[in-house]
């Protein structure tokens, strides 16, 4: 292949002002359970390639990385591979990731993202349309962190990464996503972010004074104050359908004389009353039950959002659903704290642990396809079924701050559960109790302004505004932004909001003493970590130096 200098790729780019700057995300997970538009493989120039990365770009573990090196493969190369791609799923690309220096990588990284909007054009605004993303996601593991390039130097890794990955994205204008597999990389990166936030302009796609908004909910969410609701709006950038779109594709699977024009004239929940009429009959005639063909198309989606990644970063042990789908419980699991999978509960079907996460599904789960609730019926008998589900959430609205994302507030359910426990504060308040004085239940991020929905909910909620009037989407004809995409680019806009909460409120302290994360020599480091190995020592007949020593080890002491 031919190879373009940097110089020559930002110049192709430089008229192309589709989507403004671009983002630099960062995410605790795995790159086999992410979805985004395209996604790096690393290699080197006589490629070899590790076994882990298969899943990652979707090659099958049998099949051998020689038979997929790309023609002209060598230093420096930056190749897709040949591969039949899965529609949804991200285009892989291989690249030769070796640099000398910390600093070479993140020039490596800054070419690749360029290279790959050089080449793609727009074929790759294209697939972030038809992914419902307001601009393409490219996804890659922290670079140079192998064994064979900078694993000894992470901190000067991930500030070379940070700084030149920033860069990129302004020049080219697409997203990019470093996904930490474990905690101290995520740790640290997130670290590094926050120290160049002025001199990078990290966030200078955000509209004025939501930085200082992020930080309010951070400190909420670092000190466990906060528990999490979410609705549709989350899996919708997995690919998942809106509820309208879901209802539209349940009635064209039913073989039905309706037309979706005449469904859709009634209210919300009628038209789910009548699917389910039509599903009855199908159902007579041997076909699945509603539920089971609602399992059957939300299943389908199995990479979990940005926004799911970046919620389950923060790491908020409980939270509360409308969703069917299991996205967000994959990525909570792949995002434990020391890197092993991380059990989440789902209630009401499974017992909680002492320690670990929940989530509550108020509306059913795919894997109880008789549970789900889609219809007026279901919602007017909610409370002889479901009742102490409502009470979970009502104990959340009372004890913690409840962060609502992706949710319209419609749901006549939530809805009566927030004016019950916003009437109850108000009465006790009346009668001598102190609450505090901002919004009585919790915090709801919208995702453009909205002065009426405010005022309607400024007694319950706090009300935070992503988004704005005129932002528009990626196009899907490759001729620039239109008003039509709005809600693509105000999705997006939510989700940086989102990534400076996570960046504000990662506050793990478990690079701090490990050598590897260190930039500079440090003297207080040194002596921490030869403590550690003193109280190790010591630890073995005296259970209070033992417990000094696990003490250190959560800061990284045992680390080499």
């Amino acid at each position: 292949m031919t190879h373009q200098s940097e110089q020559d790729i930002r110049s192709d780019h430089r008229g192309d002002d589709r989507a403004g700057e671009g983002h630099l995300f960062i995410v605790h997970g795995r790159l086999d359970a992410i979805a985004s538009t395209a996604v790096v493989i690393p290699a080197d120039a006589p490629f070899s390639v590790g076994d882990h990365w298969k899943s990652a770009a979707g090659v099958p573990a049998d099949q051998d990385w020689s038979t997929l090196r790309p023609v002209g493969w060598g230093r420096f190369s930056v190749d897709p591979l040949d591969l039949d791609i899965a529609p949804g799923d991200p285009q892989p690309w291989i690249i030769d990731s070796i640099g000398w220096t910390p600093d070479k990588v993140g020039e490596i990284a800054a070419r690749t993202v360029a290279e790959i909007v050089s080449r793609t054009g727009d074929d790759l605004w294209k697939a972030a349309g038809r992914a419902k993303l307001g601009a393409p996601v490219i996804a890659m593991p922290l670079l140079g962190s192998g064994r064979a390039g900078h694993a000894h130097d992470r901190g000067r890794l991930a500030e070379s990464l940070v700084q030149s990955l920033s860069a990129a994205v302004r020049e080219t204008g697409v997203d990019v996503m470093i996904v930490a597999s474990s905690a101290s990389d995520y740790a640290v990166l997130q670290h590094v972010r926050r120290a160049q936030l002025a001199e990078h302009r990290l966030f200078a796609g955000l509209r004025p004074g939501l930085i200082t908004q992020a930080q309010s909910l951070a400190a909420k969410v670092a000190n466990h104050e906060v528990a999490l609701f979410f609705g549709a709006g989350l899996s919708m950038g997995a690919g998942l359908p809106s509820w309208s779109g879901l209802l539209q594709e349940l009635l064209k699977g039913l073989d039905s004389d309706l037309t979706w024009k005449e469904v859709e004239r009634l209210p919300t929940l009628d038209q789910g009353e009548v699917i389910e009429a039509e599903a009855r009959r199908a159902v007579d005639r041997g076909g699945p039950s509603l539920g089971e063909r609602v399992a059957d198309i939300i299943s389908r989606a199995e990479r979990p959002s940005l926004s799911h990644l970046l919620l389950a970063g923060m790491q908020i042990p409980s939270a509360v659903t409308t969703n069917y789908d299991g996205l967000y419980e994959r990525a909570v699991e792949n995002a434990g704290r020391t890197g092993d999978r991380r059990e989440i509960a789902v209630l009401p079907w499974q017992d909680v642990s002492a320690t670990g996460p929940w989530l509550l599904k108020m509306h059913g789960d795919v894997n109880h396809p008789n549970s789900i609730v889609l219809t007026r019926n279901s919602f007017v008998s909610y409370d002889s079924r479901w009742k102490p589900v409502g009470s979970v959430v009502q104990s959340l609205m009372m004890t913690k701050h409840l962060l609502v994302v992706g949710a319209s507030l419609t749901d006549d359910n939530l809805i009566r559960f927030a004016h019950e426990v916003a009437t109850l504060r108000r009465q006790l308040t009346e009668e001598g109790s102190t609450f505090a004085e901002e919004s009585d239940i919790g915090t709801v991020i919208t995702l453009r302004p909205d002065r009426a929905f405010e005022r309607l909910w400024q007694r319950q909620f706090a009300v935070v505004m992503a988004g704005t009037d005129d932002e528009a989407g990626a196009p899907e004809s490759g001729s620039g932004p239109s008003p039509g995409h709005a809600r693509r680019a105000a999705a997006r806009s939510m989700t940086i909001f989102l990534d400076a909460v996570a960046m504000f409120a990662a506050r793990a302290p478990s690079h701090l003493l490990d050598a590897r994360y260190q930039v500079e020599d440090d003297h207080l480091v040194e002596s921490l970590r030869d403590a550690y190995q003193e109280a190790l020592a010591r630890g073995a007949t005296h259970d209070g130096w033992a417990a000094l020593a696990r003490a250190l080890r959560q800061f990284g002491a045992g680390e080499e």
